[in-house]
């Protein structure tokens, strides 16, 4: 334009008023380094743009503002991007101008002010708009972005969360496993020592059993670690009650004074109430042989539609013996009442006027777990 397009048309027209001389040198200069500098406008805004403003102040107009206003909003330089905003509509509404200098008296100037206001629209107003949509886009895609990943980070919280209270779970059940069935191998262990040979032969077969036992209820535990819908097969209803009677048959066998009943109508209820009821149940029996052994057991369970109750009692204990010093976890009655609570149940426990020990359990009968 400057070198090849107005010189030729100012041959043709002599009255156009061209830049020459030095005042030329200086026009290029500043529209070449303004479009050098465009490659900087990223890291380096106001290099462009201030280039951007002094081609405006020589020509009157530059293709370059336009790019220097959208960067300068993007990188949100108000204070630079109203400058640039300012000199495009000001500086092509001057009078003066290198070139093409002062308009006659008898210029239209309802096509001028037409000419320049659409001028100032498309080399100010178009940028801005594109500007101002663009930077919201983008502000949206991030604010989505940090969302996603906010949501990925609970997600994996709540993972994490999930697997603690899974282990927690876990070593509740193996705590009951492994201190119910030690318990009553020791006490045959014991018997073994005092017995006679008939009996020890009874008894070595005893122990075997409930060894036997403790590795079929582990190995069902890791199972519904693979299998989650296994605790519930495991658990319903007719098998729960064949459950407490094998677990109540294993504690007389053992030489312990244990009874059980039943009352009302047991309802069709979750696994979850009744695998709880049976590791309480299973509990209760333990603490009684641990801590009252050679004492009576008595093992109730009622039932409605509503509820499932338990409770388990004990008298006194009596001499202590060998056999009777059993280990303890120390865990037993806590985790019991961790695993009913999280059911919305209720468990207590006290001393009885005589001298024994009395655990009552209260589970609603369709209860599940609170951190599924």
């Amino acid at each position: 334009m400057l070198l090849v397009v107005l010189p030729t048309a100012h041959a043709a027209d002599p009255a156009l008023d061209v830049p020459t001389g030095h005042r030329l040198t200086v026009i290029v200069a500043v529209a070449v380094l303004g479009s050098l500098s465009e490659a900087v406008r990223r890291s380096r805004p106001l290099v462009p743009a201030a280039l951007a403003v002094a081609d405006t102040a020589l020509q009157g107009s530059s293709i370059l503002l336009p790019a220097s206003v959208y960067t300068l909003v993007m990188h949100s330089r108000r204070r630079w991007a109203a400058v640039a905003v300012t000199a495009g509509l000001v500086l092509p509404w001057l009078p003066l101008s290198p070139l093409f200098g002062r308009f006659p008296a008898d210029a239209p100037w309802v096509a001028v002010l037409v000419s320049r206001t659409t001028h100032s629209l498309i080399m100010v107003g178009v940028p801005l708009l594109v500007a101002w949509a663009v930077r919201g886009h983008r502000l949206h895609i991030s604010v989505l972005h940090d969302q996603a990943q906010r949501l990925k980070r609970e997600q994996e919280l709540l993972a994490y969360n999930a697997a603690l209270k899974e282990r927690v779970r876990l070593a509740r059940d193996l705590h009951d496993v492994v201190a119910h069935y030690i318990g009553l191998i020791v006490i045959q262990a014991g018997a073994l020592e005092v017995g006679a040979q008939a009996a020890g032969e009874r008894t070595g077969a005893l122990i075997g059993g409930l060894g036997r036992r403790a590795m079929t209820e582990l190995r069902d535990l890791v199972d519904v670690l693979r299998d989650p819908a296994a605790d519930s097969r495991n658990c319903a209803g007719g098998r729960w009650l064949r459950d407490v009677a094998e677990l109540v048959e294993r504690v007389r066998q053992a030489g312990v004074d244990v009874s059980w009943r039943t009352t009302g109508e047991l309802p069709d209820a979750g696994a979850a109430a009744y695998k709880t009821l049976y590791r309480a149940a299973q509990e209760g029996l333990s603490n009684a042989m641990r801590h009252a052994s050679g004492s009576w057991i008595r093992l109730e369970v009622t039932g409605d539609r509503n509820r499932l109750e338990l409770t388990v009692r004990n008298g006194p204990p009596a001499a202590p013996t060998a056999a009777a010093r059993l280990p303890s976890g120390g865990r037993g009655l806590a985790g019991a009442l961790e695993r009913v609570n999280e059911l919305g149940g209720h468990l207590s426990w006290a001393r009885t006027p005589d001298g024994g020990f009395r655990m009552h359990v209260s589970i609603p009968a369709h209860a599940e777990r609170q951190a599924a």
